[in-house]
């Protein structure tokens, strides 16, 4: 039962229409939350035993760091159901590389926040490289799609470009 449960789920999520675009916003939405429950509710966004070089230029609160992904996850979710559109293989291939991003942000504070030290920001920082690549990649590689999906991960991409300043500063590398 639970099988066709979650295929009937899948086959639902990836259709493009209102039932489709729910859906996707519906199960994205949920995670965030629940990862961002876990964040709150273990305390890892006051993590006392995190390892800093010094304290990074700007230094914002959780709480708006976690409304910030909360945003960018709808967004994403967004991108990932309009490529639904055109069942075309470059369809297909951007659809996994929105999931790819979707899957990294929205487990970014298990690898960076639950890991305390220097290895949690050495994590945030690969991580942070990887998800720029990929939205590179999804500008560069989907040239024709730039106008609809690339103005959808351009949020995401300058939020990790914040980010990734905020980490360079903790590791003293910046500013």
């Amino acid at each position: 039962m639970v099988l066709f449960l979650n295929f009937n789920i899948d086959i639902t999520m990836n259709n493009f229409n209102r039932k489709g675009l729910i859906i996707n916003l519906s199960i994205f939405l949920i995670l965030v939350l629940i990862i961002n429950g876990l964040l709150f509710g273990f305390g890892w966004d006051t993590n006392p035993d995190a390892a800093r070089l010094k304290e990074p230029y700007i230094d914002p609160s959780g709480t708006l760091i976690g409304s910030v992904w909360v945003v960018l996850t709808l967004i994403l979710s967004l991108a990932r159901w309009l490529t639904l559109e055109k069942l075309t293989i470059k369809q297909l291939e951007l659809r996994r590389k929105i999931t790819l991003l979707l899957i990294l942000c929205i487990s970014y504070p298990l690898y960076t926040l639950a890991i305390s030290g220097l290895v949690g920001i050495y994590a945030g920082l690969l991580v942070n490289i990887i998800i720029l690549s990929v939205i590179i990649y999804i500008l560069i590689v989907n040239k024709s799609l730039v106008n609809r999906f690339g103005l959808l991960v351009l949020p995401v991409f300058f939020w990790v470009i914040f980010a990734t300043t905020v980490i360079l500063s903790e590791l003293d590398i910046i500013f």
